[in-house]
């Protein structure tokens, strides 16, 4: 089984949206919202297809 993103627990899923409403470029933007997606509990896979990365770039 892999193991799981870890992410930092002082930034809700909300508060992720939030910030990422306020980057410019929507490439950024995306790749911003993967780990929110994450925290809402999508799969990794998901989370990283909807910040257009793969699996890896996303855990590394």
């Amino acid at each position: 089984m892999p193991a799981a993103v870890h992410l930092r627990a002082d930034y809700s899923a909300p508060d992720i949206h939030r910030r990422a409403k306020a980057l410019m470029d929507i490439n950024q933007n995306r790749r911003f919202l993967s780990p929110a997606a994450i925290v809402v509990g999508r799969s990794r896979e998901e989370a990283a297809r909807s910040g257009a990365m793969d699996r890896q770039t996303l855990r590394d």
